[in-house]
């Protein structure tokens, strides 16, 4: 089928896909399903549909059988809290609870959790905006206090940052060719056979140090002293294309070089997919969210994902840190 919203439970996934058995993927995402261009998920999903996979969607996930009514996916759960990073989502610059928001505080962290209770030994990929602020020790404007990176709090087996396109397709291929017939991928057993080195676009955690690879300051060395902070986000911010490893605890991230640029016959693929543009029927807060998004039907993309440089978001601040932050 190429028309109508991607599933969004195991039933509509055997009523979607022929010979159905099991998801490929399931995306859980703060967000409501929004099958439109503007909806980082809904790309994604889009994408990998449009590539032969059988894909779903939990969207806006409160209790916890909402994160069963896809069963557990044949690869992997990929997790996003959705278009905003989640503390922006609930909080005013000013710090000010928001109303109507759905989405958890510190959302990656809950998804993941609740996913690994409901799905033992599942493998968790992270994405989105949310993810890839927070990969690297970042200070966290609730607290105010450098926090880990978001794979350290929440567990999970790899994130992906950026536009993830390339990313996921270039995962996916791999586990496809070690796991064809299994259901549900333990990413332990299949890690080594990866070669996730030279997949451009994500971090995963690694046992030993490459010396040909640049090493950040560490998660500890920056509460140490804010000089080492400062040292670790400019070399990130300035050095895109680089490959980083940055030790934590006992840990250690490898954070791969940023995903080259779509070109423009990848990008016109991606946006002639058969979005709906329309936002699903079992939307939590509907009416809220037809307000919020009932111009955007016919909307032209011109830019993806955070753009940064918000002068109240600290996450992606390079240059100052607070005196008041220890």
């Amino acid at each position: 089928m190429t028309k109508g919203f991607l599933p969004t439970t195991w039933n509509e996934g055997k009523a979607y896909y022929s010979n159905f058995e099991a998801f490929d993927v399931v995306f859980i995402t703060g967000d409501p399903y929004y099958d439109h261009p503007l909806n980082g998920v809904s790309i994604i999903a889009r994408l990998l549909d449009a590539k032969g996979y059988k894909v779903g969607i939990i969207p806006q996930p409160l209790k916890d059988e909402d994160y069963k009514v896809c069963k557990k996916p044949k690869y992997f759960f990929c997790i996003s809290s959705g278009l905003l990073d989640s503390m922006l989502a609930n909080y005013t610059p000013m710090l000010k609870k928001r109303e109507n928001v759905l989405v958890p505080e510190r959302a990656l962290m809950v998804y993941t959790q609740k996913v690994k209770e409901a799905f033992k030994g599942c493998m968790t990929v992270l994405g989105g905006v949310e993810a890839t602020l927070r990969r690297f020790t970042h200070f966290d404007y609730k607290s105010n206090e450098l926090r880990r990176g978001i794979l350290n709090d929440t567990k999970a087996d790899i994130l992906i940052f950026g536009n993830g396109d390339r990313s996921i397709l270039n995962l996916l291929e791999r586990i496809k060719t070690i796991t064809p017939k299994e259901k549900g991928t333990d990413f332990e057993k299949v890690k080594d056979s990866l070669d996730l080195e030279s997949i451009n676009g994500i971090a995963f955690r690694i046992k030993k140090i490459n010396e040909k690879i640049r090493k950040l300051p560490s998660y500890e060395d920056c509460l140490k002293e804010k000089n080492n902070f400062t040292l670790l986000t400019r070399m990130h911010y300035l050095l895109p294309d680089a490959h980083f490893i940055e030790p934590c605890g006992l840990g250690l991230i490898q954070h791969n070089r940023s995903s080259h640029t779509l070109q423009e016959k990848e990008l016109d693929l991606v946006y002639e997919l058969p979005f709906t543009r329309k936002l699903h029927p079992n939307t939590k807060n509907i009416e809220f969210q037809k307000e919020m998004l009932g111009k955007l039907d016919n909307s032209v993309v011109i830019g993806r994902g955070c753009w940064g440089s918000c002068n109240f978001c600290i996450i992606n601040y390079n240059h100052n840190y607070p005196k008041n932050c220890t």
